[in-house]
C-alpha cells in the first residue's frame, strides 16, 4: 500500500487472512476518523515488513497502538525494511527504541535487514550474525543532514561500533549494501577517511560477504549546492573504490550509480 489513509489500510488488510508480506507506504491523517470505526483485522503474522512512512504512523503501526491492529504480531519476521520519512529528527528516542525492539523481538527469524533509522546499540547485540544474510543502509550527506537524517559520521561511528574487528563470532553475511545519498567527496569521505578504512577492513574479514553494493548519484549537485562551492564534489565510482581498497582488491566491491532522487 504506497498511499491511503489508516482506515483504508486496515480494511484491505481484512481481505488478505493470509498475509505473509506487508508494505507500507505514506499514510494520510485523518484525525476526524474515530479509532472505535476501524475494522477489526484477523489474526495476521507476516514475514515481510516493508515501512517507508512518517514518524508518527511508524509509531503507532510498529507499537500496534490501533484497536483493530492487536491481532498483528511483528514477530515472526524474515526480512525487515524500515525508512522513517517526514517529521523524523535525528536522535529520536521514540523512533530508535521502537526500530531497537522490532530488530530485536525478530532476531531469531531475521534474514534480511534495511534501514535508514541509525541505531544506538550495537547491531551485533539485535541481530544473530550466524543467521542473517543480507544488511542495507542508507546514509545521507552531512551537507543534507541536518536534523532529519542521521550524519555519516554517526553511521560509521554506529557500524564499527557494531561489528568490531577483530571480530569473534560468526558472521553469516552475504551481501551489504550503502546507499549515499548526495554524498560530497570532502564532507562525507575524505573528512571522515581513517572510519572508511576502519569500515573497509570490517567487511572485509566477513567471511562470507560476497557482495559489497555502494548505490551513489548520479548529479551534478547544482540544486543542491552552491555554484560557487569548489569543495563539494560528488563523490564518483573512483572515489568510492579508494574508500573500500581491500574490497576493491578482492573483487567484491560493487558501486551502482543512480539518478539522483532514486534511493
Amino acid at each position: 500500500m504506497p498511499f491511503g489513509s489508516a482506515l483504508e489500510l486496515f480494511t484491505m488488510l481484512c481481505e488478505c487472512p493470509h498475509l505473509s508480506s506487508l508494505s507500507v507506504g505514506m499514510i494520510t491523517c485523518r484525525s476526524h476518523v474515530d479509532l472505535s470505526l476501524y475494522p477489526r483485522v484477523p489474526a495476521l503474522t507476516p514475514n515481510s515488513l516493508l515501512v517507508s512512512c512518517g514518524k508518527f504512523w511508524y509509531l503507532r503501526l510498529l507499537n500496534r497502538e490501533f484497536p483493530s491492529q492487536s491481532s498483528i504480531h511483528f514477530d515472526n519476521l524474515h526480512r525487515i525494511q524500515i525508512h522513517v520519512g517526514m517529521c523524523y529528527v535525528v536522535g529520536d528516542v521514540s523512533v530508535v527504541n521502537t526500530t531497537e525492539e522490532v530488530i530485536r523481538r525478530n532476531r531469531a527469524t531475521l534474514r534480511h535487514l534495511a534501514l535508514n533509522v541509525c541505531l544506538n546499540e550495537p547491531l551485533m547485540t539485535l541481530i544473530d550474525t550466524t543467521s542473517i544474510l543480507s544488511v542495507d543502509f542508507q546514509i545521507h550527506s552531512t551537507a543534507r543532514s541536518s536534523q532529519e537524517h542521521p550524519a555519516p559520521k554517526s553511521w560509521l561511528d554506529w557500524l564499527i561500533a557494531s561489528f568490531p574487528s577483530p571480530c569473534t563470532t560468526d558472521i553469516s553475511i552475504e551481501s551489504c549494501t550503502l546507499q549515499l545519498v548526495q554524498f560530497c567527496l570532502f564532507e562525507d569521505v575524505r573528512t571522515f577517511y581513517d572510519k572508511w578504512e576502519a569500515l573497509d577492513v570490517i567487511f572485509t574479514a566477513w567471511p562470507r560477504l560476497c557482495k559489497l553494493t555502494v548505490q551513489i548519484q548520479r548529479q551534478p549537485y547544482r540544486a543542491v549546492f552552491s555554484p560557487e562551492s569548489d569543495t563539494r564534489y560528488p563523490v564518483t565510482s573512483v572515489d568510492v573504490q579508494d574508500m573500500f581498497p581491500r574490497m576493491m582488491k578482492e573483487g567484491r566491491l560493487f558501486v551502482v550509480e543512480t539518478q539522483a532522487g532514486s534511493f
